[in-house]
């Protein structure tokens, strides 16, 4: 009886043994795929704003000055009157 005793306390070990590995495996491949999520969703962002906004972003310049000269323009005339 102590022998069979022994064996079943022996399985049950055994048995929280490998729910501990596959709980900290399952830890272990979430936080991976998260941190490749992450760092390819910055990826494309990064791409995406170095092609794609890179005529705008030549042309913003001009168009801000314009912007700031016409608004300053209509503060001196609002000022004037």
């Amino acid at each position: 009886r102590a022998a069979a005793v022994a064996a079943s306390s022996n399985q049950s070990g055994a048995a929280s043994f490998e729910t501990q590995t596959r709980a900290a495996m399952t830890a272990l491949v979430k936080f991976v795929t998260d941190r490749w999520r992450r760092d390819l969703v910055s990826l494309i962002i990064g791409k995406f704003n170095s092609f794609c906004l890179l005529g705008f972003h030549s042309e913003f310049g001009g168009f801000l000055r314009q912007e700031i000269e016409q608004k300053l323009s209509e503060l001196d005339q609002d000022e004037s009157k």
